[in-house]
């Protein structure tokens, strides 16, 4: 009998022996059926591949499909694809955070992430990064930081904050105390004083109130810059700091004047003799003797000078932020020690006060007062009266002092005309000594011209000067001391040849005036004063131009200090043996603050707050405990040699002291007030017990 086609097989023909299969691809249901017609094509999603019976398509399985009708096998879903096996038989795009690779979408593994949708492979973070929450990209992890161009994780610098995560260029948290130029700016600086800046994200607000400009080191409209560099603050103006302004300048103008007049009045010397008249001998002999001690110890005036001229300038030269407690105390130091007087003084608040007007007042006003006191030497030098042979001796060591003071500040702040700071970026090249001034300018150019002339007339100059004056009197200062030595002891020789230099002072007015710049040294020594001052010069103006801002410039000069150290010790210049230990001690104390400063540029001088405390006290005794403790040894041995005489240590020293202080205030009594000096020694009318 003939029987029924199975469901998937039909017969258009009779007397057929077997049923036709629907073929790949196809199906039918329906039994017994009679054309082929009756064979339908799978659904997309569904595929046949059973030639001999189709009565129905079978589903694709998850992660591949069949995208056409009367598909007889499924494919693999193309990457970043996958499919659940539902009957629309379309491969959907992995989701952000998946991939797929064979047609299934996973989950990224750890420390990789899929940014976008249809991923067919897990993008792996770079290194120190992991992925976000949303898995659209990477973020760093703690102390790390990305650049936004290539992506790549960066260590943070110093001077950003290292508790944020995921922060980028643009948003890196800039901590109090440091600066950059801008949010794409890698280079974070350190501003030069803590307060300056107040730190944050916002590039344009990282400065404190009153401060602007780069590394915040510009004071703000309204307010006025006392100090400079690490010491530099910015006042508020107002009324009161005007007149505190116009006081103080007053203050220094009267205390200049009444010392000069000290000095070289001769009125100065009849109205103390007057002063103390009632004690005419004991006065006589506290004059004598206080003036003499003076002399003597003029050598230890000039080390301290030199040392703290020195030191106050590191900071600067370095472009370094020594510790608070050291920089308040060099500072002062070093102010009062370079006459430094408009630094310390807000004189923006009443007239324009930039490096360029400090440049001129600087170095214009010694010229001034030198051309002064050598007009005034020149008109001296024609009358042959003793009188005014001794004034001229006074007038023309008043001028060698005045080049003494001014020389290493003036020479600093010439050279610092020369020192620009370029920042990264097209934010410009601002002068270091002034980071208001844009050293593009024209007006830069000019006093460029002109720092350039007054190097020949300070740095070149002054040096050059005190080598012809000496040179030419040369045979003078050293009547002969070596040759001395060979016929007797060093110090039989030292003696003759010293007695030898004063008798020749006694005759020559012209010798006697360059006292300042030998009478401190031994005669066959008589050049020492230039090498100080060219080690002085090296010291700070030279500096500037060696590698700036960098330990290199430490160490250069670390070894030229070195090579002094070696002059000092193996020449011993001076006369007395306690002013060349006491040099020497100068130069080792200098030696180990540029050691310090090199510690401090390499990071070494503290991991923590307490540290860099210990280290700011300990550099700050440094500046003064070796030198005292030289002085209180030399002195405990000359109270021996006093008491050993008879002689009275009240009388030998506190009486003249006090004398002069007296006698000192007396006569700025009678400048302020016009008074004489009476002859029951007081003034105007006030008694001696008041005055």
């Amino acid at each position: 009998p003939c029987t029924d086609c199975e469901a998937g097989k039909f017969n258009e023909f009779a007397s057929q022996g077997a049923c036709t299969t629907c073929g790949p691809g196809r199906y039918s249901y329906t039994a017994a059926a009679k054309v082929e017609s009756a064979c339908r094509n799978c659904r997309p999603g569904k595929f046949s591949p059973d030639e001999v019976r189709a009565s129905e398509c079978e589903e694709c399985a998850s992660g591949k499909t069949a995208p056409y009708p009367g598909a007889s096998s499924c494919s693999l879903c193309s990457p970043g694809t996958s499919s659940t096996g539902s009957s629309n038989g379309s491969c959907e795009k992995c989701v952000i955070g998946k991939a797929a690779s064979a047609g299934f979408c996973e989950d990224c593994p750890l420390g990789s992430y899929a940014p976008g949708e249809g991923f067919a492979v897990c993008l792996p973070c770079p290194p120190n990064q992991f992925p976000k929450e949303d898995q659209t990209g990477c973020e760093v992890i703690t102390g790390y930081y990305t650049d936004g161009v290539e992506g790549q994780s960066i260590p943070i610098p110093t001077g950003v904050s290292e508790t944020a995560i995921g922060m980028t260029l643009e948003a890196l948290e800039i901590l109090p105390g440091y600066w950059r130029t801008s949010s794409t700016s890698k280079e974070i600086l350190a501003c030069l004083n803590s307060i300056h800046c107040k730190g944050g994200v916002d590039t344009t607000d990282l400065c404190a109130e009153g401060y602007t400009g780069p590394l915040c080191a510009v004071c703000a409209s309204g307010f006025a810059a006392v100090g400079v560099g690490e010491s530099l603050t910015c006042n508020v103006c107002n009324t009161g700091s005007e007149a505190a302004v116009s006081i103080a300048v007053a203050i220094v103008l009267l205390i200049f004047t009444a010392v000069l007049a000290c000095y070289l009045n001769k009125g100065f010397g009849e109205d103390v003799q007057s002063l103390l008249r009632q004690r005419s001998l004991a006065s006589s002999e506290a004059v004598n003797s206080v003036a003499q001690k003076f002399e003597k110890y003029q050598p230890i005036f000039k080390i301290i000078f030199t040392y703290f001229q020195v030191v106050g300038s590191l900071g600067f030269v370095y472009g370094l932020n020594f510790p608070p407690i050291f920089s308040t105390a060099t500072n002062i130091f070093g102010g009062i020690v370079s006459l430094d007087f408009i630094s310390i003084m807000p004189l923006g608040c009443i007239a324009p006060a930039d490096f360029y007007v400090k440049l001129v007042v600087y170095t214009a006003l010694p010229l001034i007062l030198g051309a002064i006191l050598i007009i005034w030497y020149t008109i001296l030098s024609s009358s042959p009266s003793t009188e005014r042979q001794n004034l001229k001796v006074k007038v023309f060591q008043v001028f060698l002092t005045l080049t003494f003071i001014v020389l290493p500040s003036v020479s600093v702040k010439i050279f610092s005309t020369f020192a620009c700071h370029t920042f990264d970026g097209d934010y410009g090249s601002y002068l270091k000594a002034d980071f208001s001034l844009d050293c593009t300018t024209d007006t830069h150019k000019f006093y460029v011209f002109y720092a350039a002339f007054m190097v020949f007339c300070y740095p070149v100059g002054i040096p050059l000067m005190y080598f012809l004056l000496l040179y030419k009197k040369r045979d003078k200062l050293d009547p002969g001391q070596k040759d001395y030595a060979s016929s007797s002891s060093e110090e039989g020789a030292l003696k003759r040849a010293l007695k030898e230099r004063t008798e020749l002072e006694e005759d020559d007015s012209s010798l006697r005036s360059l006292g300042f710049l030998y009478s401190s040294y031994e005669p066959q020594y008589w050049w020492f004063e230039v090498f100080e001052t060219l080690r002085r010069l090296s010291l700070t103006g030279f500096l500037v131009f060696l590698a700036p801002g960098t330990a290199a410039q430490v160490v250069c000069s670390m070894v030229m200090c070195n090579s002094a150290m070696r002059v000092y010790s193996g020449c011993k210049p001076f006369i007395s043996d306690f002013y060349d230990s006491f040099s020497e001690v100068a130069q080792i104390q200098l030696f180990y603050t540029m050691f310090a400063a090199l510690a401090m540029k390499v990071n070494l001088d503290g991991e923590n707050l307490q540290d860099k405390i210990y280290f700011d006290v300990v550099l700050t005794l440094l500046q003064f405990m070796p030198a005292l403790a030289i002085v209180f040894s030399y002195r405990r041995k000359d109270m021996e040699e006093v008491r050993e005489s008879g002689r009275s240590f009240h009388a030998d020293v506190v009486v003249p002291v006090t004398n002069q202080v007296r006698m000192l205030g007396a006569y700025v009594g009678k400048i302020l007030g016009g008074n004489s000096v009476d002859e029951g020694g007081s003034v105007g009318g006030v008694g001696d017990r008041n005055l």
